[in-house]
């Protein structure tokens, strides 16, 4: 599973209004989309946050997924607001026995992402 959050949404949408944060919420969806498999799941958690639902064979197939994501969205210019350029931190974490619910699986994710943020964002980091 992968945790994506929108580096700076906040700032974005208390500086240039809601409209602009809601043109970059469309930007990064359609980046992310574009390097997802037809099986894999994109679904928004909240605010700037998605998780995405994806298949891999290993944890170098995941950070390679991961980083397809981070790499489609990174810079992405959004129409008529020139100066705002979009990035995102990932956080992934990869289902093992040791998860015994879902809850911990979005844990491990979910701390993984607090690493990409206090290393410096517009990364992914993996559990």
């Amino acid at each position: 599973i992968a945790i994506i959050d929108i580096d700076h949404f906040k700032r974005i949408n208390d500086c240039h209004g809601h409209a602009c944060g809601d043109a970059v919420l469309k930007v990064v969806t359609a980046g992310v989309r574009s390097v997802l498999a037809p099986a894999d799941l994109l679904g928004r958690l909240g605010g700037g946050g998605f998780g995405v639902l994806v298949d891999c064979s290993g944890r170098g197939d995941a950070a390679a997924r991961g980083e397809a994501m981070r790499a489609a969205v990174a810079g992405a210019a959004l129409p008529g607001l020139p100066g705002i350029l979009v990035t995102v931190s990932i956080g992934v974490a990869m289902c093992d026995a040791a998860m015994t619910t879902g809850e911990a699986w979005m844990a491990a994710a979910d701390a993984a992402l607090y690493g990409a943020k206090a290393g410096g964002r517009d990364c992914v980091v993996l559990a």
